[in-house]
């Protein structure tokens, strides 16, 4: 078993494909973004009704083996050659391990995630006891032992085939029991160019979790605009929603300027942040402005009542969302509470006078 060696540092149709695709991926979603999202919508849509039981079996399936394999004798197993020792210690690994595996991942939707799905569950009433049990086990499966299996199991293979057996620091070697030296040619191109795509996409997920909590933390500081994704109540186009400033008017950006969008159009969350649950009212459309030289529109609109930009972030209130029985029995006692809390301050401070 011996690695194909070569002077350069560059597999060309791994790198060329790869950046090809990712290019064209890139390009399509700016040009024709209300087209890009609804296909990539759709393909969601239907891997979630069609695959999600092949996804929870498949980490189940992928968990067990990591814990047997670990318990086992091939536990023993060296990830490297025989005389080789660690070159960090163990709470140093698992420090890099966790900062690598979670990240801003962990940052954002540690609150984020429990919250979405107790607010719109994917079953039963939001807002129940039920849906809080629900919604902590979701993010359990998605934060706790399955997901750390999906990582041992690919850095068991990556480092087995390449610190022990010598050969490419890819995904394609994996594959070398299963099909031999093959991996050096189309089909192990083709493992590593998917390999690559879902990376790079996966990155720039966390890497736009990331610019979402900077931009809230520049908004507190200095009132950066920070942006909702919304859609038009009216026809269900999707753009984006910035505030701040001084005018007290928010901006919508992303839309096409042949879009369908009048003066007078209301605006809801669409939902598709995770943080925000769909069709709490945003603003409404008080100005339309298109330009021959530019593909979108620009649109300026009058904040909803439940919309606060003045706080920490572009905070939404759903004040025009139908509430269920529940939650406006919580709200009642909220507004009963108030009065006397107010009250009780302002004799604190009486009492402080002199």
């Amino acid at each position: 078993m011996e690695a194909n060696t070569s002077s350069s540092t560059i597999n060309s149709p791994v790198f060329f494909g790869s950046a090809a695709l990712i290019l064209a991926l890139v390009i399509y979603s700016v040009a024709f973004p209300q087209s890009a999202q609804t296909l990539f919508g759709a393909v969601q849509a239907w891997i979630i009704a069609n695959l999600s039981w092949l996804y929870i079996l498949a980490v189940a399936i992928i968990l067990l083996m990591v814990v047997m394999l670990a318990l086992s004798r091939y536990g023993d197993i060296k990830l490297g050659p025989d005389h080789s020792e660690p070159d960090y210690s163990s709470l140093t690994w698992f420090a890099m391990l966790f900062s690598a595996g979670m990240g801003i991942g962990l940052m954002f939707f540690g609150v984020a995630e429990p919250v979405m799905h107790f607010l719109s569950p994917p079953v039963g009433e939001g807002g129940t006891t039920e849906a809080a049990r629900e919604a902590m086990k979701i993010t359990f499966f998605h934060w706790g032992l399955h997901a750390w299996g999906i990582y041992a199991i690919v850095a068991m293979i990556l480092a087995y085939f390449s610190f022990r057996q010598g050969l490419p620091l890819t995904l394609r070697s994996a594959l070398y029991p299963l099909i031999g030296e093959r991996i050096h040619g189309p089909i192990g191109h083709a493992v590593d160019i998917f390999a690559i795509i879902g990376t790079v996409l996966g990155v720039a997920t966390s890497l736009g979790l990331g610019v979402t909590q900077i931009n809230t933390g520049l908004n507190h500081l200095y009132g950066v605009p920070i942006s909702i994704p919304v859609q038009i109540a009216r026809n269900g186009l999707r753009a984006v929603a910035f505030g701040g400033g001084t005018s007290g008017l928010l901006e919508l950006r992303y839309l096409a300027a042949n879009a369908e969008i009048v003066n007078g159009d209301r605006l809801v969350t669409s939902g598709i942040d995770g943080v925000y649950p769909p069709g709490l009212p945003v603003a409404t459309v008080t100005r339309v402005e298109r330009d021959a030289t530019n593909v979108f529109a620009r649109v300026l609109c009058q904040p909803a009542a439940g919309v606060d930009r003045g706080r920490i972030v572009l905070l939404l209130t759903p004040v025009e969302a139908p509430a269920s029985p529940q939650q406006a029995e919580g709200a009642a006692e909220k507004g009963r509470d108030k009065p006397a809390t107010k009250n009780r301050r302002q004799r604190s401070k009486d009492s402080r006078a002199p």
